[in-house]
Order: structure tokens, then sequence, then C-alpha cells
């Protein structure tokens, strides 16, 4: 039995023990709040932070868009200002989970082969139960980056008599292409092909850009006339993207409008008399059997001055008139117009002969194309010719998946095809090549 003389310090020491669990009780809660604080707002701090960094990465893309689309640098930096705030305001509204957000002023910084755009954002977020320890609000930054490349483009258009059902269509889907280019970051190129190709815009050689509004004009102004020369709208188009400097990074792409029957051929052909017409030609297979000719190999619709030009050359062309390979530009040895050498008879200027001769050289040139790094998108005009296969050759110059075996290189660029059967086609043929481009350009 204790004894009574101890009993009133036992009573003390319980009551100090009762204040040290209260003052220890208030500090845990104390550090629960602050815990729970922590917890819940650092989860809304996450849900913010979110949602700003995906509001500032689209608004850096919106801002891009609109500063690659625009004439000027002056224009560029006002409707991007523009862009990234209507798309930052459309994707972290004021006020979400209490936030408030600010954008600051974009940096557009123009390189020489491109357009990088910087964005920094921020937002203040007011706190819950961390509030009761003395933080207010939580501050929350992100930045984000977008940038497009320049990309060098020709655009070759078949602009032949057979396409005149659908010269609007063509001229209007082209213009959409073109709508898709940066008028300060792109280079374009512009080859309209009849009879002969004609460069009607060449690339610049120094700087970037091209006059968006020039190039819509000549294509407002074009006439369809003449039979397609796709071997030599190939030429020219392929020649007009290698014959400037680009860097490696800069993608080149041939965008090609073009019917399923190329029918004509510029070579210098070979006459009875050899002084008859001593220049490049071009011969065209007007029908299943007939040809015409000469015509002027670098222009639309035009022919040959004096004799060359005169239905009577025709008569002067020697039986093995067609040469075998292509020299309408100098002795080129590496691309044929025969697939027997030796047969005599595939140099006779028929048409059956120069429309092989024109397929077999369209093949080559575009090889020639994918192999300096040339990417071909196609639109294939019209139906395909009785007999033969969906854009059989078109596939093959774009170098699609889906190209015949004896023409495709898995070792080259691979280019789009896609088929306009009727003039209600070439618009969303156009919305997918300029899906191709923008995916080139970023």
């Amino acid at each position: 039995m204790p004894l009574p003389v101890l009993r009133p310090w036992a009573q003390v020491r319980r009551r100090h023990q009762s204040g040290s669990v209260l003052v220890l009780a208030a500090f845990c809660l104390i550090v629960l709040i602050a815990m729970a604080g922590l917890v819940i707002d650092s989860g809304r701090g996450y849900l913010v932070r979110a949602r700003l960094s995906a509001a500032a990465d689209a608004a850096s893309h919106a801002a891009l868009r609109a500063a690659a689309s625009a004439d000027n640098a002056y224009a560029a930096d006002a409707a991007a200002q523009d862009a990234a705030a209507a798309a930052f305001d459309a994707n972290f509204p004021q006020g979400w989970l209490g936030a408030a957000a600010r954008l600051s002023p974009l940096q557009l910084a123009w390189e020489p082969d491109g357009l990088r755009v910087q964005i920094d954002a921020a937002a203040d977020m007011p706190t819950g139960l961390m509030a009761a320890i003395g933080f207010a609000s939580v501050p929350v930054a992100v930045d984000a980056q977008a940038r497009r490349r320049g990309i060098d483009v020709a655009l070759a258009l078949d602009l032949s008599s057979g396409q005149a059902a659908s010269a609007t269509q063509i001229t209007d889907a082209a213009g959409l292409l073109l709508r898709q280019l940066s008028p300060m970051l792109d280079r374009v190129a512009l080859v309209r092909f009849g009879y002969g190709a004609q460069l009607d815009a060449a690339m610049r050689v120094s700087g970037r850009g091209f006059d968006r509004a020039s190039l819509q004009a000549r294509l407002a102004s074009s006439n369809l006339d003449g039979c397609a020369n796709l071997a030599e709208g190939l030429w020219q188009a392929r020649n007009a993207l290698t014959a400037v400097a680009s860097t490696s990074d800069t993608p080149r792409v041939l965008l090609l409008f073009a019917g399923n029957a190329p029918g004509a051929l510029a070579a210098r052909f070979a006459f009875t008399d050899p002084d008859a017409c001593p220049t490049t030609g071009v011969l065209a297979g007007a029908g299943a059997a007939s040809v015409n000719g000469l015509w002027h190999a670098d222009r639309q619709a035009e022919a040959l001055p004096g004799a060359c030009g005169n239905a009577a050359a025709l008569g002067l062309l020697a039986p093995d008139a067609l040469p075998p390979w292509y020299n309408a530009h100098g002795e080129d040895r590496a691309i044929p117009l025969l697939t027997d050498a030796g047969d005599a008879a595939q140099r006779a200027p028929t048409a059956a002969n120069l429309r092989r001769a024109a397929a077999m050289a369209s093949m080559a040139i575009a090889r020639r194309a994918r192999a300096a790094g040339v990417r071909i998108h196609v639109i294939g005009l019209g139906p395909a010719p009785d007999g033969t296969p969906d854009g059989a050759l078109l596939r093959c110059l774009a170098n699609t998946g889906d190209a015949p075996s004896s023409c495709r290189d898995p070792a080259q660029p691979a280019g789009r095809y896609c088929h306009a059967a009727s003039a209600a086609d070439l618009k969303p043929c156009a919305a997918l090549l300029a899906a191709e481009l923008l995916r080139a350009a970023h």
C-alpha cells in the first residue's frame, strides 16, 4: 500500500502530463492540416500546371501558324500575338480552379531556315488549407516552343487540253496548296506543262520566301492547251528544286498534278535531212496513230518557228527518229527511251512509241529526283486509260507503298498518291497533300 505522502506528487505529475498531451495534440493537428493542405493544394497545382502547359503549347503552335502565313515580319508579329492570346484564353479560361493566368509577350526568332516561337506563361493559384499556415497562393510557371522549317516546293501542273473539263478546279486546288505555304519561309517554283513545260516562277536563289499573289495571278490566267508532256514537266520541276542551294534540314517536295497518260516527248529527233530541224522539239501522239509537232520544249503550247513547226517537217522524220535515250537537255544516256536498244521498230515516230518513251523518261526523271532527296506527291487527274491499273505510272512516280514492285524503291523517299477521278475529287486530294506539306514543315 503506497504511503500517503506520495499521492499529491502523483496528482501533480498527471496534471503536467495532461498539459503536454494537449500541446502535442495541437502541434500534431497543425502538422496534419499542413500535410492535408499540401496534398490537396499540390494536386490542384498539378492540374493547373498541366492545363497551363497545354494552353501555352496550343498558343505557341497557333502563333507559329499565324506568323508563317503573314507576308512580312511586322504582320507576322501582330498576327502571332493575337493568335497566341486567343488560343491561350480558349485553353485556359480565367479563374479555372481559382487561378489567375497570364501570358507573357511571345518571342519570334527568324532563323536562316525556319521560324521559332518562344512563349512563357504563369498563373497564381490560391491555396485552401495551406493558407492557414501562411501560404496564400502558389505560383506556377511554364514555357513552350514551336518551330517550323522552311520547305522548298516545286508545283508542276498538267494543263494540257485533256484536263479542260477540270480547269477551274485544278487551279483552285493548286491555290489551296499555295495558301498552306509560308510567303516568308518557303520557296516555290511553278511549272505548267502541255506540249512543253514552262517554268513560270523559279525559286529564289538567295533568301527564302515567295510571292504568293504573283503565283495565284498566274494560276488564274492559265490556259489549257497541248498534249501532256509529263517527262518535261518533271524535268523542269526537279531542276528547279536541285538548282538552288539548300540545307540538309530543308525538305524538298515536288507536287505533281498529272493525267494518267503522257502523250508528248521532247528530244532532238532524227530527220532524213540532218539540217531540217537541228534543235530540240516536242512530238505529240495526239491519238491512236497520229503524231503532231514540233513544239517548243520550254513553252506550254507554242510551235517551233519556221520549218520545224510546220506540218511538212513531220514528213522529214527519219524511220528511226526517236533517240535511244533522253537527249532534250544533253546526251543523258542514264535515261533510256527504249525497252530494247536493238529493236529498231521502237525508234519509229509513232504515237505508241512516243507514249512508251514518255512514260520511261518520266519514271527515270522521278527516280533521279528522289535520289536527290526530293519527295514526290501526286494528284492523278481523270480516269486511267482503258486496260491499265489505276494510277500505276503515277504511283511509280510517287514511290508509294502500293506502287508496282517493278518500280518501287524502298531506299528512296515515299510520297502520296491521290486519284481525283472527277473535278469534285480535287479539293479533298489537295487537302491531303496540304497535310503532307505541314507535316514536312514541322
